[in-house]
């Protein structure tokens, strides 16, 4: 039996998916400089989980992004006199070659935040649709006290369809 820490319920439960499919997407890197030790720690924890649920008979669909553009990368590559995309492209290696040398499985996509914006730009707008947000600093802030409500009803609407189809 496989206990986790639900961050939705704030409890340790027992791990019951719907299906035998498993669906795992990672938030990975943001590269603007070369990895460290965090985060291989980070790539050797979920490794072994995905390694887990696949000895316990499950077929994992393991995604992990890449955020490829924000103002420290574009800072780092004015510093080095080359573009993002270089910075970026150059970083990731790094970061893939960590995880290999690291024994980690890569994942099955790996989708990058400048081959996604639009993706990004339809999520920001359900958002405001749904006039729970506002800006600050350059994060969104829901305004809402009960963010489990907001949740399903991502899950339930669009963004169901949106993450299902887009990104898994």
């Amino acid at each position: 039996m496989l206990k986790l820490h639900n961050t939705y319920s704030n409890a340790v439960e027992e791990f019951k998916p719907n299906s035998d499919n498993v669906k795992i997407y990672l938030c990975g890197p943001t590269v603007q400089s070369s990895p460290h030790i965090g985060h291989g720690r980070s790539a050797v924890v979920f490794d072994f989980l995905i390694r887990y649920l696949v000895y316990l008979d499950y077929e994992v669909n393991f995604v992990r992004n890449i955020t490829d553009i924000e103002d420290k990368i574009i800072e780092r590559a004015v510093e080095e006199g080359i573009t993002t995309q270089e910075l970026a492209n150059r970083v990731t290696k790094e970061f893939q070659d960590a995880y290999l040398s690291l024994n980690c499985l890569p994942p099955a996509m790996e989708p990058r935040a400048t081959e996604t914006i639009d993706h990004i730009i339809n999520f920001i707008e359900i958002l405001v649709e749904m006039n729970m947000h506002m800006q600050h600093n350059q994060v969104f802030i829901l305004k809402s006290l009960n963010l489990k409500i907001i949740c399903n009803y991502l899950v339930e609407t669009k963004m169901k369809s949106f993450l299902a189809q887009e990104l898994i």
